[in-house]
């Protein structure tokens, strides 16, 4: 189920870029399908990958490669094709609209998909990949604070999903590091920061309403689902959302310096016990515990604002 979930997640990434940017998600799914390396395929059949027999791209002569670019390349695609469908049907009679809409953006979407997208995607992905293993390698402890303190930003605007390629990466066994994934774990304390936030407002505030919100939020946010306890609670607030993140840093700080790695992806919180590298558990739970009591700390200290707090939940 885990290796299917992310061998053909760029189908799923497609359908729904397509779907959110007002096209047909079923043509964004297809985009995305162009996105996956199957050793089925004809294209990649034995010897495709031999420069002296590989299938080279029209116009650049380029060496053919389905993976380039990954879930960046599909993301891509699949808002591409939702905004050329759209020009599309603007000028297309009603009568040709259903067969000859979708065949345009098919076949002008497979060149530009190909020849421009995937190749932008795969430099976005090197590049991205490039820094976040600077920041790690080069920073050591403190690259690890910056990387989990700034990683709460890229979740409240969606941009974390961006990483999942990182991530698939890194998890490969192939890959430089063997698969495993020494950045996840650092940026898994996060959550840990913030649910650290969150127990300090519950037991520092004197609001009702508050004290439900995050009461009903916090025990998802330790299984590692912070979403409901950063939209309701820090992220309005402001100031928790900030002390959080600060907090997070700590255990993200002690997840690099025991070098704390996964074998996968896909959960967090506790539940990233399941995926860490065998006997790095007490250190993991160690780093989520100490992001717990920096967020809480910190929270506690410069993080509630009783003023702002009935503002915003009523007295």
């Amino acid at each position: 189920m885990g290796w299917a979930l992310f061998a053909y997640l760029p189908i799923l990434v497609g359908y729904n870029a397509a779907r959110e940017f007002g096209g047909s998600a079923a043509l964004g799914g297809i985009a995305g399908m162009m996105c996956i390396a199957n050793s089925a395929m004809p294209l990649l059949a034995p010897g495709a990958a031999d420069p002296a027999t590989a299938i080279l791209l029209p116009l650049t002569n380029a060496q053919y490669n389905p993976a380039a670019g990954g879930m960046i390349a599909a993301l891509i695609a699949g808002a591409f094709f939702a905004w050329m469908e759209r020009q599309i049907r603007k000028v297309m009679p009603n009568a040709l609209d259903t067969f000859l809409s979708p065949l345009l953006v098919l076949i002008i979407g497979a060149f530009a998909l190909m020849l421009v997208i995937q190749p932008v995607g795969a430099w976005l992905t090197t590049a991205i990949f490039s820094v976040l293993t600077f920041i790690f390698e080069k920073l050591g402890v403190l690259g690890g604070y910056i990387l989990s303190a700034g990683f709460l930003p890229l979740v409240s605007v969606g941009l974390h999903q961006a990483l999942t390629p990182i991530h698939a990466m890194l998890n490969d066994p192939d890959g430089a590091t063997k698969g495993i994934n020494y950045l996840l774990p650092i940026l898994m304390m996060a959550g840990g920061g913030q649910v650290g936030a969150g127990l300090a407002l519950y037991f520092k505030t004197k609001n009702a309403k508050l004290k439900k919100y995050v009461a009903e939020s916090i025990p998802v946010g330790i299984l590692g689902v912070g979403e409901p306890l950063m939209y309701a609670v820090t992220l309005p607030l402001v100031r928790p959302f900030v002390t959080a993140c600060l907090g997070a840093g700590f255990g993200g700080a002690l997840a690099a310096l025991l070098h704390i790695g996964t074998v996968s992806q896909g959960v967090s919180g506790l539940f990233g016990l399941l995926i860490v590298v065998p006997g790095q558990q007490l250190g993991y739970v160690a780093a989520v515990l100490l992001a717990y009591a920096a967020g809480f700390v910190l929270t506690w200290l410069f993080g509630v604002d009783e003023q702002k707090i009935n503002e915003f939940f009523g007295e």
